[in-house]
């Protein structure tokens, strides 16, 4: 018999193949700051994956070989701004550039000084400001003759304080962020007169108040001061004086009975009144309403006793040549007696006018207190006033 047919299985073979490499990525190990000062730029760089070869463009040129050493640098570069790109190859193509951009400032910035004491100061301290061209620059300060080097000064305002008489000259250097120094100091040249230091606190007076005794719950008050230009603080009964606008000031919701209202000027010189001036009120609210000018109620409907006075020291000028000056003074109410007080001396009785005994040239201070009915006034009027030379 023949012999029967041998058949064989067909095995399909699945192919195998090797992805493709990817195009390499570039990284940059090393480049010169954002802001440079500097006209020679180095960089330093690697692929992510096995490259070929690296090209290079510096700005608008075109890519260059820079495969060797993976470094490269350019010298004789030119202020302004600059852009620095570098791409990667192997067999699978070129890869996507890694760029950066740096700018060359060659340029030193120039400090502004934007305030400082006046010439001469009246003064032991001062207290500068100041600026630079370029933003974002750091300072240096000195202060002749009292510095010989210059040293970082860091936070403003730069304040000097306890100098004597004498001539100062302040100067700053600017120096910006590319590291460019400023090749000359900004300064400002000014003289320390402590004797034109202004010691003298500011007279405050009260302008307009509320009626005493008042039958609303809003007092309303206006001030001023014989210093232009001072601020005031206020206080309210037992509270603390804080700051109030020179406009004056409201008090709402006050509660019926006594109140008392203080308020101290402080001038310019950062003098603060040490005698506020005060006024003090009663609040009635109760329907039968007040019983007459200068009375307050109490809950019983009955007067109160023994309201004390304000008193008032005439203006006049607070410079003087007169070694024995008069003053003339009053009170808030009729048949008031006079106490007053002359520097670091006692109260005394005193009538007004009042001229004083023979006093040294110098500052002085006046206070005065009106007494009704066995009533004095808390807050003496006070005046500050300075004899002078002829």
């Amino acid at each position: 018999a023949a012999p029967s047919p041998v058949s064989y299985a067909t095995v399909p073979v699945t192919p195998t193949c090797t992805p493709p490499l990817p195009t390499p990525s570039v990284t940059l190990d090393s480049k010169p700051p954002n802001s440079s000062n500097s006209t020679e730029a180095e960089f330093a760089f690697h692929a992510s994956s096995e490259a070929t070869g690296f090209e290079c463009r510096l700005d608008l040129g075109s890519y260059k070989d820079c495969t060797a050493g993976a470094k490269i640098t350019y010298p004789g570069l030119a202020e302004g701004s600059h852009s620095f790109r570098v791409r990667a190859s192997n067999a699978n193509g070129v890869g996507t550039p890694s760029i950066y951009g740096w700018t060359v400032d060659l340029t030193p910035p120039t400090a502004k000084i934007s305030s400082h004491p006046v010439d001469p100061s009246p003064g032991n301290s001062a207290s500068f400001r100041y600026g630079s061209s370029d933003g974002g620059s750091k300072f240096e300060c000195r202060l002749s003759p009292l510095e010989t080097s210059f040293t970082p000064c860091t936070t403003q305002p730069k304040v000097y304080s306890s100098l004597a008489d004498g001539e100062y000259e302040f100067e700053v250097l600017a120096i910006d962020n590319a590291g460019n120094v400023q090749s000359a100091p900004t300064t400002f040249t000014w003289t320390v007169d402590n004797s034109l230091l202004d010691e003298t606190p500011p007279e405050t007076t009260i302008l307009s108040k509320p009626t005493d005794p008042s039958a609303s719950p809003v007092a309303s008050f206006t001030y001023g001061s014989n210093e232009p230009g001072s601020g005031f603080q206020c206080k309210l009964d037992g509270g603390n004086f804080s700051g109030c606008p020179s406009a004056g000031i409201t008090y709402s919701g006050l509660a019926e009975g006594p109140h008392t209202f203080q308020v101290r000027a402080i001038d310019a010189s950062h003098n603060t009144d040490p005698t506020p001036a005060g006024y003090s009120f009663s609040v009635v609210l109760s329907p039968s309403g007040p019983a007459g000018p200068g009375a307050a109620l109490t809950p019983a409907g009955r007067k109160s006793k023994g309201r004390a006075p304000n008193t008032t020291i005439a203006k006049q000028a607070s410079r003087t040549h007169d070694r024995t000056p008069t003053f003339r003074f009053s009170a808030s109410k009729s048949g008031a007696s006079f106490q007053c007080k002359l520097d670091r001396g006692s109260f005394r009785s005193c009538r007004s006018p009042l001229t004083t005994k023979k006093l040294s040239y110098g500052p002085h201070v006046l206070q005065v207190r009106a007494i009704v009915k066995g009533a004095t006034d808390p807050t003496p009027a006070k005046f500050n006033f300075k004899i002078v030379k002829g």
